[in-house]
Formats: structure tokens, sequence, C-alpha cells
């Protein structure tokens, strides 16, 4: 079948994706025949669409859809943890630069809620039972003391530390998704789970980089526990090297994160301070705009050195999200970067979706004078490219998104 038969088969909308339509298209667009490799892709989209159109129908006696009148569904209320900014029943995605604050806000807020005090933006709310999960830094000198110092009620609020394994006696670090049962265990008399770590890393043991179906699995199963608990669940996330000036790229991984999350907000260093820190709302589609508001760190006591950090909160500022990743990427305008020239030759380089090797790859870094190969490593990781080792090849990279990236290579 010839391309423009692909795309024009009957069940093409529903056998391809977004990304192999959008291949497609350009293949019949550009009209000249295929390279060696695009034909052997074209092969396997006719070889998937066979498979697809000749698999058995659904066995009555087995798997099938459940189905749920609309007479029998109980309306229920959306119930906030804080107005507009933490849903309860949901994830709730926390995302920013390393060291921007991120656990120092977070602790701030933990603490208010613990103790059922007035919020950021002046909103009443009551007490709170806590459970901070993977706490990446020491609890004895470093978590504790923030908690202390923005007095928390230390009666609300539980630490998991890491899961025991009777093998082998002792306590492991905590692993996504396999230790999602203890956490349900653990989280079912608390009121807000708390992902201290973030949630790429709980889950490096078992879901590579750049698995997109996995990591929506993952915040789909914390989902599911937040419904079935009824806690409000609320994960970080690294931003993405290089940054974005669209908010649901801003973090670091898969888009699948940022897909499943139903509310995400964001720690920005404010372009314009850079000792203010803007605390900001990318992502809600069951609320209306809130503003962005500011805060500031200072010691918690000048007179005593190395005291923690508390949070002051000075207010609302104007902007969003959007606008702020504008100002951040304005203020670095003048600066020499070749983040983008490598992201683009990257996504030339692997267009076609298929395997190439690293060897091959290092090969056409060094013809491009312009560019060095840790400006390529660099790209390859705020892309989300596959990387693994093939046999006969060595390591060899892939990208997922091949066809359906824009001009500045991030993801339509």
């Amino acid at each position: 079948m010839t391309p423009a038969e692909l795309l024009a088969h009957p069940l093409a909308h529903r056998a391809f994706t977004d990304g192999t339509r959008n291949l497609l298209e350009w293949w019949v667009q550009r009209g000249t025949p295929l390279l060696g490799a695009e034909e052997t892709r074209r092969g396997q989209l006719e070889a998937h669409l066979q498979v697809y159109a000749n698999a058995a129908p659904p066995d009555p006696a087995g798997r099938r859809l459940k189905t749920t009148e609309a007479v029998n569904v109980t309306e229920k209320p959306i119930v906030w943890t804080w107005r507009h900014r933490l849903l309860r029943g949901a994830v709730n995605l926390l995302e920013g630069e390393p060291e921007a604050g991120k656990s120092s806000i977070m602790y701030d807020l933990l603490a208010r809620l613990s103790r059922g005090d007035d919020l950021p933006d002046g909103a009443a709310c009551e007490p709170h039972r806590v459970l901070i999960v993977g706490a990446e830094d020491a609890l004895e000198c470093v978590v504790l003391p923030r908690l202390k110092a923005a007095d928390a009620n230390l009666g609300n609020i539980r630490f998991a530390t890491g899961a025991f394994d009777p093998d082998l006696n002792h306590s492991q670090r905590i692993v996504l998704p396999d230790d999602l049962p203890l956490l349900a265990i653990a989280g079912g008399d608390r009121d807000i789970l708390f992902v201290d770590s973030s949630i790429n890393d709980l889950a490096e043991r078992t879901i590579r980089p750049g698995d997109d179906i996995r990591m929506r699995e993952l915040l789909g199963a914390l989902g599911d526990l937040a419904q079935q608990l009824n806690i409000t669940v609320i994960a970080t996330r690294h931003a993405r090297k290089g940054g974005s000036r669209n908010p649901l790229e801003y973090g670091s991984g898969t888009m699948g994160v940022a897909a499943k999350a139903r509310v995400i907000l964001a720690v920005l260093r404010d372009p314009k301070d850079r000792a203010t820190r803007l605390f900001a709302r990318s992502k809600c589609n069951v609320a209306p705009k809130v503003a962005t508001l500011r805060c500031v760190f200072a010691p918690s006591n000048s007179l005593v050195p190395d005291s923690p950090l508390v949070v002051s909160w000075h207010g609302e500022d104007p902007r969003d999200t959007h606008e702020i990743l504008a100002d951040i990427a304005a203020s670095y305008a003048g600066r020499k970067d070749d983040s983008s020239k490598a992201r683009r030759a990257l996504a030339e380089w692997l267009r076609d979706g298929e395997w190439k090797t690293v060897q091959a790859l290092r090969g056409l870094c060094a013809a491009a004078s312009e560019l060095t190969w840790k400006a390529i490593e660099k790209a390859r990781v705020e892309m989300a490219i596959d990387s693994e080792r093939r046999a006969g090849v060595g390591q060899c990279w892939r990208d997922p998104y091949a066809g359906t990236r824009t001009d500045d290579t991030q993801r339509e």
C-alpha cells in the first residue's frame, strides 16, 4: 500500500497515532519515492494495519466494556484542599528548577495545612494529616527543622522513609509503581500525600526515561489512589533542562506526566528580581484563572548560623505562567546558547523515527563544526530521545516523536 492508501484507509484514524498520520501526510505531500529507511517503516505500518484489521472480535465471555447509565451516576462536588490550587482526589504536580525552593514552599504550605492555618492567599482551611514520601533531604537535620521553623503541627505529619523487605531484613528505597499498595495502606488515614522526591526519580528503576505510556499509567494509578482514599496527592518534578515557553512542557520527562496531572503548579524565579519566587498555576481544567503569588526566603533566626529558611509571602503578581516563562526566555535572549541548534540538528538526524547508532551521530556532530557532542547529549535529554543498547551495533538513539515536532523541536 502506498502512503496515500495507508492514510485513506477507513481504520487509519484508529490504528495509527497522530504522529504516524502526520508522517504519512508528509510523505504524501513530498511526493518523491521513499528512502530505504522510509520504505522499511512504510512496510511496518502496512503490516500493523493488516493485523489491526484482521483482529478477532472480543470474546463475550472474556474482558468486556463496563458502562453506566448517566441517571445512575451520583453527582459530587469538587473538593479543594486549597481552593483552585490543590485538588482533593487527584494528582497535583509541583514543578521547578533544582534549588528553586519547591520543597521549602511545600513545607510552608504543609505546615499551614497541618495546623489548619490560613493559606498564603488568605483562604481558611481545616487541620490536615500529611504523609511525606521519599524526602530527598535528611529528616533529622533538614526536613524536621524546616517543618518546625514553619510551625507545623508535627502530630499531623508522618514520613514514609522506605519499604521494608523481610527477605533482606532491611528497608529499601520506595519505588513506583511497585510500592503503590504500601502507600495506599500508609495513606489510609491521611488527607495529603506529598511525594517530595521527583516523580521521575522514584520511577527510574522500573520505567525507562521517555516511556510515555508507562508514566501515564503511573500517574493514572496515583490518581486512582487519590480517588479511592479521597486524599490530595502532590508530586514534584524538576524543570526541563533548557526550560520551555510552554507551561505544559516546562517539566522534565514525558508529556504523559503533565497530561495525567489534574493541577500543575510551578515555582519560578522572577527574572526581574532573582531573590523572589513566583508560585503560579500552569494547568487546571476545573477552575477559573487564579493569581500568581510572590514569596521570598529568609533565615528563621538571623542570629543562628545555617538556620532553616522560612517563606514570607508578599501578595500577588499580575503575570501568569506563560508571561513569566516568556520573561525568563527574554532575559536569556542575549546569552550565547547552542541548545536550540543542537535540538534542531538532532531532530533532523532522527526525523525518520528509526534507530541510529551513537557512533554515526557522533560523526554527524563532528561534521557540524558549530556543535559539540555535549550539547547534543543535553538535547537528547531535553527532547526525551529514546536510548538503548542494540545487539551488534551498540548504543542507539531514536526519536519517538519524529514527524510531530514543531520548528523549535517541541512536540505538537
